[in-house]
C-alpha cells in the first residue's frame, strides 16, 4: 500500500500494536513542517557571534517542529491537555500505515495554543498543536 493523505494524524503517548492509536483531525490548513538546526547561539563579550551546533560531518544535524490545526471534541481536547509535556509517536496525515517504520516519529508534545470552541454547546473546538522533533527519545 502506498502512502496518502489521510484528514487525521496518529498521536499517542503508547501503542497498542505498532500504530498510536489516538486520531485527531486536521483542520483544511493542515500542517507545517518547520526544520531547525540544532544549534545555540550567543554573543561573546567582543560582539563576536559565538555559534554551537551538532554537526554530521560538514553539514548541520537537523530535525523537523511540526504545528497542526486540528478540530477535535471536548473528550479529545481533554486527552491532549493530559499529553502535554510528554514524548509521543506520532504519524502524519500523509503516511502509509501499513510502512509504520518509515513514517511513525518520536515527538515531544510542547504545548496547545489558539483553542477556540465552534459551538455555543463546547463540542467541538478548533486548535494549534506544537510537536518537536524528538528522535532518541523513549516514548512513555
Amino acid at each position: 500500500m502506498a502512502a496518502s493523505v489521510h484528514d487525521n494524524i496518529r498521536l499517542d503517548v503508547q501503542l497498542t500494536g505498532v500504530l498510536p492509536t489516538n486520531t485527531y483531525d486536521v483542520a483544511t490548513k493542515g500542517h507545517h513542517e518547520l526544520p531547525y538546526a540544532v544549534a545555540t547561539s550567543e554573543i561573546s563579550l567582543d560582539g563576536t557571534l559565538q555559534v554551537h551546533r551538532i554537526m554530521d560531518g560538514s553539514d548541520p544535524t537537523q530535525d523537523k517542529n511540526y504545528a497542526y490545526e486540528l478540530v477535535v471534541t471536548q473528550a479529545e481536547k481533554a486527552q491532549l491537555e493530559a499529553d502535554v509535556g510528554r514524548v509521543a509517536y506520532l504519524m502524519q496525515n500523509y503516511r502509509d500505515d501499513a510502512d509504520v517504520a518509515t513514517y511513525r516519529k518520536v515527538v515531544f508534545f510542547q504545548e496547545i495554543t489558539d483553542v477556540h470552541p465552534l459551538d455555543p454547546m463546547l463540542n467541538y473546538y478548533s486548535l494549534a498543536i506544537r510537536l518537536v522533533g524528538a528522535t532518541g527519545l523513549t516514548v512513555g
